[in-house]
């Protein structure tokens, strides 16, 4: 037959195992929560994962204004695109500023030293200095026949010292906001309408 300890004795035995349980959790618990990530491991401790991509350095800044507009067809937008060398030590060559446009509802005003072809302006700069400031001003109008609607114009800076730079942070946009004017006595006709009806 099967023989058990008594029952005085099974708390005791009880309490001894809590005892030990407590124990192992204060011994264990404290190295786990000690235990380098993966960050604080050097490389060939965990060769299965890639190293860290770092982040593409950021040469330039570029700027196109206004931000945002509303403009009448038939009317003209003054812009202006600046862009910096934010380096301190790294001189940018061979340059290429570009803005795309709808053809089909806008067409350049007036606008020096660039090469127009359709849908696009284009500006060369052979050389910017640490901190050096390259901007340029144009015009663009609103054609006559231009239907109410919104759309964007967009600002590129290119160039092979560009080339690891993400395009969003090489572009600027602003949008247009094109409103038809009534015809000339559209309101008053209107109104004189109303009062016949009265």
């Amino acid at each position: 037959m099967l023989s058990y300890p008594p029952l005085i004795l099974r708390p005791a035995l009880i309490g001894f195992s809590l005892a030990i349980a407590i124990v192992l959790a204060l011994i264990v618990l404290p190295q786990r929560a000690t235990e380098p990530s993966l960050d604080d491991l050097p490389p060939r401790l965990y060769p299965m994962f890639p190293d860290k991509e770092e982040l593409p350095e950021t040469l330039v800044h570029i700027i196109k204004t206004p931000v945002e507009r509303e403009v009448i067809p038939g009317n003209a937008i003054d812009f202006r695109i600046a862009i910096q060398n934010t380096t301190t030590d790294k001189t940018l060559h061979n340059l290429m500023v570009e803005d795309l446009f709808d053809a089909g509802k806008l067409s350049v005003s007036s606008s020096a030293e660039n090469s127009i072809s359709q849908n696009r302006i284009t500006w060369k700069i052979e050389k910017l200095e640490p901190r050096q400031i390259w901007s340029v001003d144009y015009s663009i109008r609103v054609k006559e026949d231009s239907t109410s609607g919104s759309m964007e114009t967009t600002a590129y800076v290119l160039g092979e010292d560009l080339k690891d730079m993400s395009s969003s942070s090489r572009m600027a946009t602003s949008l247009l906001t094109i409103i038809n004017m009534p015809p000339a006595g559209a309101e008053l006709n209107w109104f004189y309408k109303l009062l016949n009806k009265l």
